[in-house]
């Protein structure tokens, strides 16, 4: 029987004179490694598990028109959380006009019209947590002389009965 030897691997060249070199050294991977890779698992989880939500969110949206009139006001509060657009309206008229639209995913937007004696009062708060979708706005036609309050960090537009852009301004929260 003859067996078959397998050819010399190749000699590798010499290094040339004063070059050394080191064998590398096996030992346990660097602990900041395994930190980065920690924390890069924990923010990949941490998005995934915050995309579900915003898209269950988004699954869940729904919107809705209210109209509601109320006996004539003297002055409107808004106490809005910057929901979202509002116009006030103020005209010949005897009563007062409230339109809200909302806008909202699985978690409810908390609004709510009340009268407080000759004034009404508008109030609107987005959820702090999980709220992708949240809006609502409000068109309010008050008769004329209608005085204005508003606690809100957003421009609200307010238009003269004329219709003429004289009595036209953006005010703003204090």
């Amino acid at each position: 029987m003859t067996a078959t030897v397998p050819p010399a691997p190749a000699a590798v060249p010499p290094l040339p004179p004063g070059v050394v070199t080191f064998p590398p050294t096996p030992g346990p991977p660097r602990r900041g490694n395994r930190l980065l890779g920690a924390i890069g698992i924990l923010f990949a989880i941490a998005s995934v598990a915050w995309g579900c939500g915003t898209l269950v969110d988004l699954l869940g949206h729904t919107s809705s028109t209210v109209r509601r009139t109320m006996p004539a006001v003297t002055s409107v509060r808004l106490d809005l959380g910057g929901t979202g657009p509002v116009r006030i309206i103020a005209e010949e008229r005897s009563d007062t006009l409230v339109v809200r639209r909302v806008s909202q995913g699985l978690r409810e937007t908390k609004v709510r019209e009340t009268v407080e004696g000759t004034t009404l009062v508008l109030y609107s708060r987005c959820p702090q947590v999980l709220s992708t979708i949240c809006n609502a706005s409000y068109e309010v036609h008050v008769p004329l002389g209608t005085s204005v309050t508003s606690m809100i960090s957003h421009p609200m537009r307010m238009r003269d009965p004329t219709g003429t852009g004289a009595g036209n301004r953006s005010l703003f929260a204090p």
